[in-house]
């Protein structure tokens, strides 16, 4: 609402639309440990599920953050082409003087 009112980010003060925002799914996150875990194996057992699910979310998290590095880097690649590109292009218009 505020930016379809403003339409200006509230942070930065740059021109924002709607469209420039996307949506982010948050992970699903175990639930709260029940307070009926009066015993050592069951105390155990709600350890190990809850070790099971960090070690399962700092997987995706790695994976997502190697995929980010790969774009990253060919993005980087691409514009360091593009700059070469652009230099060779003015050396040439320079000589053609």
């Amino acid at each position: 609402r505020y930016i379809d009112k403003v339409g200006k980010c509230p942070a930065t003060g740059e021109a924002l639309s709607t469209s420039d925002i996307m949506d982010v799914q948050l992970p699903v996150r175990p639930s709260p440990r029940s307070p009926g875990l009066g015993s050592v194996p069951q105390l155990i057992q709600a350890v190990m599920t809850e070790y099971d699910a960090s070690m399962l979310e700092l997987a995706r998290v790695r994976q997502g953050s190697a995929s980010l590095k790969g774009d990253l880097a060919k993005a980087l690649y691409q514009l360091d082409a593009s700059y070469k590109k652009v230099a060779v292009v003015e050396q040439e218009r320079d000589e053609a003087r």
